[in-house]
């Protein structure tokens, strides 16, 4: 769906005009002691779980301030120079609270591995503890330093009236990992750098709330939301300059509710699994999107699944992008060459759709349209998926810009007086049961076309 691509770049150059600041600092980094510099390359090879630099343990973890087992309240600012060192830890059940407090971070970690699942060398780092960030600024300019993270099932951070800005690989804004959780509200977070999420959640259980915020990134595979946990975000605007609107991986879940977000990369939202193995039947990577604009500015398609089963629901929400491409549900570099398709449920209430969908040969999609819903598109137009599906309430419409080759096909307008084929066919297989009801019979459309059994079926 074609729109104003010159007014959303603008936006998105706004949001992330902020990268500035981090530039300003590059002096000061330059004189910090530093350790390892982590390549791109090596946060690639991290994917698969082979990167340079063991992690530290958690009680080997430093702070230029450390609290452990304690309450305490601070507004003192804290900065780190070295590798390796938070500018404040938190951990073994602490509870602390943080006002007005700026805290800062140069020296780079040596371990990417260490810095994604227990925060060694970020800003702030809380592990099993309870913290509370009030009208504070956090500040990296570093590889491998989240902002904010949080790790283990006992923590709890909570942030409000915060800035945060980032620049370095894998230097997320807000980060939770072993079933860690951060709830923020009224908070700007900026990113600078490569792999680095304003928003992530790691490790199944973590889980990040963010509300009424601002959230921009600006480096490659750097997406607004990054969920390989829950992550919801609520009356959120920014975007990613070079990158996906957001990204869940496995069986996790992202949702959207009253944001305006814009992204760069090659597709507005994608679902994936780096694994080899087939996933669990009840395994699903879930994005949800209500109320909200999402818009995509590179060429590629909106939404992307590939080696995952996925579903996505959306709800009055405004999805705008370049070219006509819905969706592609493919294999792709994730996976077992061969065997790692996407399998994707597309669930829409009163909700506008436009484009086509895309289905290879190793993957299926289904859409249903439901609370008048209406979708001008088509599907499978190249007879190339393993199973389509469509379906359609009394209430939602489906206008064909193309022919569509499905599997499977109900409506509950049995007239099917809610279809406009604008000359183009639906074929359907007969030999499914789902559709015993057509009885093998060609029916036409309004506005031209029909809906009939495939040939050679």
């Amino acid at each position: 769906m074609k729109f104003n691509k010159t007014l959303a770049l603008a936006v998105l150059l706004t949001l992330t005009a902020c990268s500035g600041v981090q530039a300003a600092a590059k002096k000061e980094a330059a004189a910090a002691p530093a350790g390892k510099t982590v390549t791109a390359e090596a946060v690639h090879t991290a994917e698969v779980g082979a990167e340079e630099g063991q992690p530290l343990e958690v009680d080997q973890l430093r702070g230029v301030e450390a609290v452990s087992g304690e309450t305490k309240n601070l507004a003192d600012s804290y900065a780190a120079a070295q590798s390796d060192q938070s500018a404040l830890l938190i951990r073994n059940g602490a509870n602390v609270t943080v006002s007005h407090s700026n805290l800062s971070k140069l020296g780079s970690t040596t371990s990417l591995k260490g810095s994604r699942l227990n925060g060694q060398n970020a800003v702030l780092t809380v592990i099993n503890s309870t913290a509370a960030l009030e009208g504070c600024v956090l500040h990296a300019q570093a590889d491998g330093a989240a902002a904010v993270f949080a790790a283990g099932a006992q923590s709890n951070v909570k942030l409000h009236n915060s800035n945060i800005r980032t620049d370095g690989i894998w230097c997320p804004g807000i980060a939770a990992s072993q079933e860690g959780k951060v709830v923020a509200n009224n908070v700007n977070v900026g990113t600078a750098g490569e792999h680095s999420a304003a928003v992530s959640a790691a490790g199944g259980k973590a889980a990040v709330t963010v509300t009424q915020s601002t959230l921009s990134t600006s480096g490659k595979e750097s997406p607004v939301v990054y969920s390989g946990g829950d992550v919801s975000v609520s009356e959120v605007r920014g975007g990613a300059a070079a990158s996906s609107i957001a990204v869940v991986e496995g069986r996790n879940a992202a949702r959207l509710e009253y944001v305006d977000l814009v992204g760069g990369g090659s597709e507005g939202v994608l679902l994936y699994r780096q694994l080899h193995t087939q996933p669990a039947a009840d395994s699903y990577s879930r994005f949800s999107a209500k109320h909200s604009t999402l818009h995509h500015v590179g060429t590629g398609p909106m939404f992307y699944v590939t080696n995952t089963r996925a579903r996505i629901y959306l709800e009055m929400t405004g999805l705008q992008y370049e070219g006509d491409i819905l969706a592609r549900v493919a294999g792709g570099t994730w996976g077992k060459e061969g065997a790692n398709g996407g399998e994707a449920l597309f669930m829409a209430s009163q909700q506008p759709l436009n484009g086509r969908i895309e289905v290879d040969a190793l993957s299926t999609a289904e859409v249903k349209l439901a609370n008048e819903s209406h979708w001008t598109g088509t599907i499978n137009t190249e007879k190339t998926a393993r199973r389509t599906a469509v379906s359609l309430d009394t209430k939602s419409t489906w206008a064909l810009t193309g022919d569509a080759y499905v599997t499977a096909f109900t409506d509950e307008d049995t007239t099917l007086a809610n279809i406009k084929g604008n000359g183009h066919n639906i074929y359907y297989d007969r030999g499914d049961a789902s559709n015993q009801w057509l009885g093998g019979r060609s029916i036409g459309l309004l506005g031209g076309g029909s809906i009939l059994p495939m040939p050679n079926v």
